[in-house]
């Protein structure tokens, strides 16, 4: 037996101990802390850019061929793409939760360098992208001028000459992106009439630019091989790309009959300014400049934002003083306030676990040997999640505020029976000895059987695996220290500190009153337990009463992946009418920032025209913005959570009647799309054209507006943006001679941004861009001054070779795995879950889409489909693992079915409180669940495995159950309440991240309080009625043969 060895050498024990306790402080100092583990996909982003085509354009010529050739790449899960009139295309590649992100990035660009051959010249020339992204946002941090010192565009280059490569360098910052990036560059604006009075085209003005702004070589004087021996050889430096406006105003463009020259600044005005105007962002009516910084898929996002804090902190004793930063978005915040206040919840389940213990035990002494085994299990398992190369993030926390019921539970067991023989009259190692001979066995068998139910959730895989993997190992590994303190630790304590004097010492008052309730509980519970013997028909079909109620009741609760928490923030969504320009779309911002200015719980914010927040895309008519709120201390009300507000600030945004303005909140797992709620793809499989597809998705949408069950139900696509096709008459072309790629390249030069080369500047590159001036493209009248050479060299009027005809397109197309498809956003509506909401979206799907088209969920919300039903498998497989681990300690078939048949009582208590409270069937419930199967059992082997050992010790099957029943009421119920006293700050707690708390708090509170009223009845009769079959079977067996 061990415990004799360590009682008979209490130093080697106390050394262990306090080792484990050293090494798991040690442990836990170097842990990195987490909200979860890695549970996001893998995402690799591949950007390419295409100036000055439109959205049908770029989906054609360059998604088309790029995911041609990347799908199918190994891992991948699923791929979408956006292609957007604004001359960007994004590709975003997820693959399987823990795939390797390297190899993933390393896969897809090779895919890329098969399809560059097949993209379009500018493309090619402009460069494709490939990044290892995660879509998990860090932070959104907001650089602004104090005062108004300096324009928004010297700001920004400021930032991304001295700030942004910076916070790129940070290790484990995937991206740090300027939302409006006003990058230096020169602007050639063009005067058509000057041009054409010159018989100048912009063609012409281009070709100039280009030949003359170069980067010219001129090779080396002497330089081998030679003839000659000289004594030095000469490099010679060519001329250098232009670095200047006045070089640009220089640059020659003609040469007039006269012998006179015609420089660049006689046609055109150039000036140094911004790439792109098309966006500018906003707190409290002054310009400001945000940064969202992404993180890399393996990154830890609380190291990396102090990271991010410390870079910034040392920045910014470099920088003029007027240059200040504000965060309008951190989730960090709500990261470190949620471990916050699960650690102290750690505290208080360990402090109301010891008073449960001292009330049940009466004496300090006894009390000091459970709680000693809290610091030994728990600190012991940091060290197991130091080798396993865990986290300390909220699933090991949670699964180790369970623990801390679940450690004390054996070492109470033991600190009992230490004294109930002790009370026989044996001196205090004799009853130590004795004690732990009866309790070795149904020690190891409760351990085995604790551990027994994590197995089979530490080998599930994918996003619902690492859930379960992270709550598994927490767990079992503080049960298994736990079961070799109980052996180890505890029987030498009990020798150390246990006194034969204080036995029959009366403790205080209010601990004297309850041990004398409690033991006239325990005499009325075995009179209880008597009569259901007597009768165990009708109690049996009452147990089976309780199955289909238990199933009814968990089909009963809402279903979602994890609870909607409020994290303190609300992104803002704006959409106005199609093809709406940006002063426009700034008009109805200065209102939306009116309504946020004077509401009381907005801290701080950041609005931003031209930008569309559900799929960080540009466009004229969209706005966006992040916004902050208060601290959480200071929201305590029901009316001041997150979700109440964006109900208060929707309802003051329809007042705009100018757009279609609301705030969402962020998803509950951060890296699962940009917002939170329900997200797909209605792809469209049929081949057909836009405007059918936008016809069946306009269809599908207004039915689902329909169900109370959704809310916020809306779409990124919209076929109905202002367009004008250019027809070149090709004949006409041919007859004067002009190539039709001349005319259309006039058109960009002159309406578009036309990419022209490179200059140099502050030791980086920067772009040319050739454009009209904007008098000279307001409408198509104004082509009339513009000019393209024919093959002779005669200037012809663009005007007269072109034919305009106005139409509708969308300004972003999207496609999912390769399809044409239109991505639908949603909320569930108040008092309904994200499973209610992917519920009714697949009902309506089923029931309204024509063939051809179907839906592709995508985020979290795949996740949540890809985890239905693998929570209640993993359930069964715990229940088996434990059944099939008790067979093998009982060598029996049926012994064990009586400790199976207890699992029930378990999940009617969970399920109904649930049920009660309103909360939704999550993952934390499903976690609770598997914690309830082994708990229960605990309970059932406490009472089986004692009667087994009467009855081999000759007592009949009645006796031995009421002796056990007696003597076990007591452990069971003090472990049993010990351990809900450990849930109960989970159930009750506030603060950020509390209802995940609450979810998984309420289960085992629950499905506990039913266990411990229930069965300890139910269990000796469900023993009785398994063990008289057992011997029926045997003996009928003896007969036989």
């Amino acid at each position: 037996m061990i415990s004799q060895f360590f009682i008979r050498r209490p130093k080697v024990a106390l050394v262990s101990a306090i080792a484990v306790v050293l090494l798991g402080l040690i442990a836990l100092s170097v842990l990195p802390v987490k909200e979860y583990p890695a549970l996001t996909p893998p995402q690799i982003v591949v950007t390419a850019r295409y100036p000055g085509a439109d959205s049908e354009t770029i989906a054609k010529t360059v998604a088309a061929p790029l995911e041609e050739a990347i799908n199918g790449v190994d891992g991948m899960l699923y791929m979408v793409s956006s292609s957007t009139s604004a001359g960007v295309y994004t590709l975003n590649v997820y693959f399987e939760v823990g795939w390797d992100p390297n190899v993933a990035k390393m896969d897809v660009n090779n895919r890329v360098q098969l399809a560059l051959p097949r993209l379009p010249e500018e493309v090619r020339r402009l460069g494709v992208e490939v990044q290892e992204k995660s879509p998990d946002m860090l932070k959104a941090v907001a650089f602004y001028s104090e005062g108004g010192q300096r324009d928004v565009v010297e700001l920004a280059n400021f930032l991304l000459i001295n700030v942004i490569d910076e916070l790129k360098r940070i290790p484990g910052v995937g991206d740090a992106v300027l939302v409006d990036p006003k990058v230096y560059s020169i602007r050639v604006w063009l005067l058509p009439d000057k041009l054409s009075m010159y018989g100048l085209t912009p063609l012409e003005v281009y070709q100039a630019i280009s030949r003359q702004n170069q980067q010219f070589t001129a090779g080396a004087l002497a330089d081998e091989p030679t003839t000659e021996r000289p004594f030095f050889t000469y490099v010679l430096r060519g001329s250098d790309r232009f670095s200047s406006v006045k070089q640009f105003e220089e640059i020659l463009v003609k040469v007039l009959p006269d012998g006179s020259t015609l420089k660049l600044k006689d046609v055109a005005r150039i000036e140094l300014t911004s790439e792109q105007f098309n966006r500018n962002s906003f707190f409290k009516k002054q310009k400001v400049l945000p940064v969202p910084i992404f993180l890399t898929s393996r990154a830890n996002a609380l190291e990396v934002s102090k990271l991010v804090d410390e870079k910034l902190k040392e920045l910014s004793k470099t920088w003029p003083p007027d240059i200040k930063y504000y965060f309008p978005y951190n989730p960090t915040v709500f990261v470190e306030e949620s471990i916050k206040e699960v650690w102290i919840t750690f505290g208080l389940a360990i402090l109301f676990v010891v008073i449960v213990t001292y009330f049940f035990l009466g004496r300090l002494a006894p009390t000091i040997i459970p709680t000693l085994a809290i610091p030994v299990s728990i600190l012991g398992a940091f060290i197991v999640m130091y080798v396993l190369g865990f986290s300390v993030n909220l699933l090991t926390l949670f699964g180790l505020i369970l623990a801390i019921g679940l450690v004390v539970d054996d070492a109470i067991i033991v600190v009992e029976n230490v004294e109930r023989h002790m009370e026989e009259g044996l001196p205090v190692k004799e009853a130590t000895l004795k004690a732990m001979e009866e309790l070795t066995s149904p020690l190891i068998a409760i351990v085995l059987v604790l551990s027994a139910v994590f197995i089979p959730a530490s080998l599930v895989g994918g996003f619902i695996g690492r859930f379960y993997q992270q709550f598994a190992v927490a767990i079992a590994s503080s049960v298994l220290i736990s079961g070799m303190t109980a052996l180890v630790l505890s029987p030498v304590l009990c020798t150390l500190l246990l006194r034969e004097r204080e036995l029959h010492k009366r403790p205080i008052y209010p601990v004297y009153l309850f041990q004398l309730i409690f033991n006239r509980a325990r005499e009325n519970y075995v009179e209880r337990v008597k009569l259901l013997l007597r009768r165990p028909v009708i109690f049996v079909l009452l147990f089976l009463l309780t199955l289909p109620l238990t199933y009814v009741l968990i089909k009963r609760l809402p279903t979602a992946l994890v609870p909607t928490e409020d994290k303190g923030a609300l992104f803002l969504i704006g959409n106005l009418p199609p093809g709406s320009s940006l002063k426009r779309t700034e008009e109805v911002l200065s209102k939306v920032e009116d309504i946020l200015m004077k509401n009381p719980y907005i801290d701080r914010y950041v609005a931003i025209s031209g930008f569309d927040f559900q799929g960080f895309t540009y466009s004229t008519d969209s706005l966006g913005g992040f916004i902050g709120l208060i601290d959480w201390n200071k929201r305590t009300k029901k009316e001041e959570t997150s979700f109440a507000l964006a109900q208060r600030i929707n309802k003051e945004l329809s007042q705009v009647r100018e757009a279609m303005l609301f705030v969402v909140s962020p998803p509950a797992i951060m890296g699962f799309g940009r917002v939170g709620g329900f997200d797909l793809y209605l792809e469209d499989r049929t081949g057909g054209d836009i405007k059918q597809m936008f016809e069946v998705a306009q269809g599908f949408i207004n039915k689902l507006r329909e169900r109370k069950e959704l809310t916020l139900v809306r779409t990124t696509f919209n076929p109905s943006n202002p367009y004008f096709e250019v027809i070149v008459d090709r004949t006409k072309a041919e007859a004067y001679g002009v190539p039709v790629d001349d005319v259309y390249k006039t058109l960009s030069m002159t309406l578009g941004a036309s990419y022209v080369n490179d200059f140099n500047l502050f030791d980086r590159v920067y772009r040319v861009y050739l454009q009209a001036e904007s008098d000279y493209r307001k409408a198509f009248d104004d082509l009339s001054k513009v000019y393209v050479k024919n093959r002779k060299g005669v200037p012809i009027p663009v005007a007269n070779l072109i034919q305009i005809k106005p139409l509708s397109r969308p300004q972003l197309l999207e496609r999912h795995n390769q399809f044409k498809s239109v991505r639908i956003l949603g909320e569930p509506a108040p008092g309904y879950t994200s499973g209610d909401a992917i519920k009714v979206v697949e009902e309506v799907a089923k029931a309204t889409l024509p063939p051809g088209y179907t839906i592709g969920w995508v985020g979290q919300s795949l996740q949540e489909v890809l985890s239905q039903q693998k929570g209640y498998v993993v359930l069964a497989m715990a229940v088996l693992f434990v059944y099939l681990i008790l067979v093998a300690l009982y060598e029996s078939w049926l012994a064990p079915v009586a400790v199976i048949l207890s699992i029930p009582f378990a999940l009617l208590g969970a399920s109904l409180t649930l049920n009660l409270l309103k909360l939704p069937n999550d993952v934390y419930f499903q976690v609770g669940l598997i914690s309830l199967v082994g708990l229960s059992a605990k309970n059932a082997i406490l009472v089986v495995e004692f009667a087994e050992e009467r009855i081999r010790r000759g007592l009949d099957i009645i006796s031995a159950i009421l002796e056990a029943s007696y003597l076990r009421f007591r452990p069971i119920v003090m472990t049993s309440f010990a351990f809900i006293a450990g849930a109960i700050p989970l159930a009750l707690s506030t603060g950020a991240g509390a209802m995940s708390r609450h979810v998984i708090g309420w289960t085992v509170v629950g499905g506990m309080l039913f266990a411990t009223l229930f069965g300890p009845l139910f269990i000796p009769l469900l023993y009785y009625v398994i063990k008289a079959l057992s011997l029926k079977i045997l003996k009928r067996g003896k007969e036989n043969a």
